[in-house]
């Protein structure tokens, strides 16, 4: 039987990205938005919200993901800021 971590890098290859994940890493950015620049009016959400704008995002998705990641992202100095992940396109 196959460990955890076998298991895991087993499938690693064939499972998609999914635009979840897309979406995560993008409001990853807030964590540099509000910490490092020191903007956190940025990040302010006012109704009404449109779909698939940056506040509906921000709306789904929570903050502690975000900033957990943005601060390993940010910290760990793998992207310039401007060169994160853009948001996902959901087609109609």
């Amino acid at each position: 039987m196959l460990p955890l971590w076998g298991c895991v890098l087993a499938g690693f290859l064939s499972v998609p990205f999914h635009a979840d994940e897309a979406d995560h890493l993008y409001k990853a950015r807030d964590y540099a938005i509000y910490f490092v620049l020191g903007q956190p009016g940025r990040l302010r959400v006012d109704p009404p919200v449109q779909i698939d704008s940056e506040a509906h995002i921000r709306l789904l998705t929570g903050t502690t993901s975000a900033y957990l990641h943005g601060f390993s992202l940010w910290h760990s100095r793998a992207l310039a800021l401007d060169a994160w992940q853009p948001p996902w396109y959901y087609p109609r």
